[in-house]
């Protein structure tokens, strides 16, 4: 039996993830496939479409066994900390195999070079210089790697290989035995805004959703049948532009010491938002406003994000310094729970299935200084599922991190809809 690990966001599941696992599923039919998922917020700053159980059943529904969240603290962040986050945690599990990801670049070891030839000294003083003068992390990187790979440049605009690369630098980082397992990707890239056939990414699915009149019809084609209820359903979606309001607000009320220790924020990029803030309508606005060369769109989404959640250079310093890594269980189906004693058995980080015993919701109002590497992480995962609240058409209940229990779906294709919360098994958690 293969064990193999898909690092995602679902930010919503559509056709091609379930290619993806049916891919995997024809090549390794008896395998276990193990999630590490987005919670409230991906990996380019935005909130996330669906709640993360919601998310993460609708995984299940399409194929996967088990789903644990990416902690907040990672999946926030620059590729390199999504993957290295992501990786570590499959890792320390210490039962997987693979890691599968989707690329359109199916050559392993050009892929693999590039990777292996990041940290090289050379390519480094480059990227630092380009830096330098005024380039974004990714130009500067292409531009570094251009001179060594005659494809780099094309490979590297390419936002699914440039996580593919992440990846395979990961393993190697971290001395990792997990195996690679590229599954090449088809009709559509990860950003176009177009649909072929039964197939559009997931970007193209959430532009269609933020119209005003959705085409529902587009919808139902591209995205699997339990996907599309969920979606339909306007009391389930989220908004990140009802976040502008609380962004403004959070920026006006701020001192300016305690922006300047705020993750992602330097050489005065806290008055570069706000002054975009002070003659913008809307979040995209001031996206648009504020991105350049040097800062592109989705390093000021997050930088946003991380204002709104007050998470703090210190913070992130004191998470990547202790390496306390957890695997938060968020649903499973009947192979995953087979599965789950072997992982408890084995892993080297613990399974979190009840979030208060590892933090109380008193422990939210202490001074994150004083909590745990471990706590924090948890701190912020939940300070994300708060922020996501807000960015709803009805109210509901913030605290839902120490509520809802792991889902399990029995079978997988359970006859229950999305017409409401996701399904929950068992008891609320106490």
């Amino acid at each position: 039996m293969n064990i193999i690990g898909i690092i995602a966001e679902y930010n919503p599941f559509h056709n091609g993830h379930l290619y993806m696992m049916e891919k995997i599923r024809a090549q390794f039919p008896d395998s276990v496939l193990i999630i590490i998922m987005s919670g409230s917020f991906c990996q380019r700053g935005e909130i996330a479409v669906l709640d993360k159980w919601t998310r993460a059943a609708l995984a299940i529904n399409g194929g996967a066994d088990i789903v644990f969240e990416l902690p907040f603290a990672f999946a926030s962040r620059s590729g390199e900390f999504f993957a290295k986050g992501a990786v570590s945690i499959l890792d320390r599990l210490n039962i997987v195999d693979m890691l599968a990801f989707g690329s359109e670049y199916s050559d392993l070891n050009y892929l693999l070079k590039i990777a292996n030839s990041i940290d090289d000294t050379s390519i480094q003083e480059k990227i630092h210089n380009e830096t330098a003068k005024g380039a974004s992390y990714a130009a500067a990187l292409t531009e570094a790697l251009e001179e060594n790979f005659d494809e780099s440049a094309n490979i590297l605009r390419s936002p699914n290989a440039i996580l593919a690369i992440s990846y395979l630098r990961a393993i190697k980082k971290i001395n990792s035995k997990i195996e690679p397992l590229i599954i090449e990707r088809k009709s559509v890239g990860h950003n176009d805004l177009i649909s072929i056939g039964s197939f559009a990414s997931a970007t193209a699915v959430r532009e269609e959703l933020a119209k005003t009149n959705p085409d529902y019809s587009l919808l139902q084609k591209i995205l699997p049948p339990k996907t599309f209820e969920a979606v339909k359903n306007p009391n389930l979606l989220y908004s990140h532009e009802k976040l502008f309001a609380p962004l403004a607000v959070k920026l006006y009320t701020t001192p300016i010491e305690k922006l300047q220790g705020i993750y992602g924020v330097n050489e005065g990029l806290e008055n570069r938002i706000l002054n975009a803030v002070k003659t913008s309508a809307s979040i995209a606005e001031v996206i648009e406003k504020t991105s350049s060369k040097r800062y592109s769109k989705s390093r000021i989404n997050r930088t946003a994000t991380h204002i709104l959640t007050d998470f703090t250079k210190e913070a992130a310093k004191k998470i990547d310094e202790a390496d306390e890594l957890y695997a938060r269980l968020m649903a499973f189906n009947e192979k995953g729970a087979r599965i789950l004693g072997s992982i408890k058995e084995k892993s080297f980080i613990p399974i979190v299935e009840k979030t208060s015993r590892f933090i109380t919701e008193g422990d939210l109002r202490k001074n994150p200084a004083n909590l745990s590497p471990l706590q924090l992480s948890l701190f912020y995962d939940i300070r994300g599922t708060f922020l996501q609240c807000v960015a709803k058409n009805s109210f509901e209940n913030p605290a839902k991190d120490f509520f809802i229990s792991p889902i399990y779906i029995k079978s997988r294709y359970p006859s229950t809809a999305f017409g409401g919360p996701p399904p929950l098994s068992g008891e609320a958690q106490k």
